[in-house]
């Protein structure tokens, strides 16, 4: 298990093994590509749009300069072949979101109905397929050879890239860099996703935010 645990989870001699911890929520739910398409809106407003104005501010700039340049000498090959380069750049930089968008909805509807198990410990939240659940569970009755536990994804809440943005309908869950996951709050009763609140903002501190 220690292999799964990122370094900062070690303070010293001191270990706090994140499964010793009760569970604060649990539950079911289906991929619902409606659901998952607003958390990617939600994610591209939140993390994505900074970049993408700043890459534009940087081309818009690139342009001025260049115009600047023709101002001065109107037969500046050169400054044109700029200019051109940066608006094809810009227009990449605007449609890209757009693709992205439509390419994730096509491959996500294939899952529309896949049934997940999470697990939203103080720690970590863990997310499995029903489907993995019933087939170790399968091969525990029959006593085969198996794993220590059930396949799933492990999200280390206490890792400084993991952020999580609560909206009324599901929480968007962002590892900087790497992959972003929406967990739908029906997943958890009423007391449940106040006790989510309560603890993980405490928890994870300016990470855990209202969206």
């Amino acid at each position: 298990m220690k292999d799964l645990i990122p370094e900062d989870s070690f303070d010293g001699n001191a270990y706090r093994d994140p499964y010793s911890d009760e569970p604060l929520a649990g539950g079911i739910y289906s991929s619902n590509t409606n659901l998952i398409m607003n958390g990617f809106r939600l994610f591209q407003r939140k993390y994505a749009m900074k970049n993408i104005v700043i890459q534009l501010v940087l081309l818009a700039i690139a342009v001025a300069i260049q115009i600047a340049a023709l101002i001065i000498d109107r037969g500046a090959q050169s400054a044109w072949m700029v200019i051109g380069i940066c608006v094809a750049l810009g227009a990449i930089i605007v449609i890209r979101p757009r693709k992205t968008a439509k390419d994730l909805e096509n491959n996500i509807k294939e899952l529309e109905g896949t049934k997940y198990n999470c697990i939203v410990y103080p720690l970590m939240i863990k997310i499995s397929t029903e489907e993995d659940r019933t087939e170790f569970e399968q091969r525990e009755q029959n006593g085969d050879d198996m794993p220590e536990d059930i396949p799933a994804t492990v999200i280390h809440l206490d890792n400084p890239a993991v952020e999580i943005c609560e909206d009324k309908e599901f929480y968007l869950v962002y590892i900087k860099k790497q992959n972003m996951y929406v967990i739908p709050k029906s997943a958890f009763s009423e007391d449940e996703n106040d006790l989510i609140r309560e603890k993980l903002s405490n928890i994870m501190g300016i990470r855990y935010k209202a969206c």
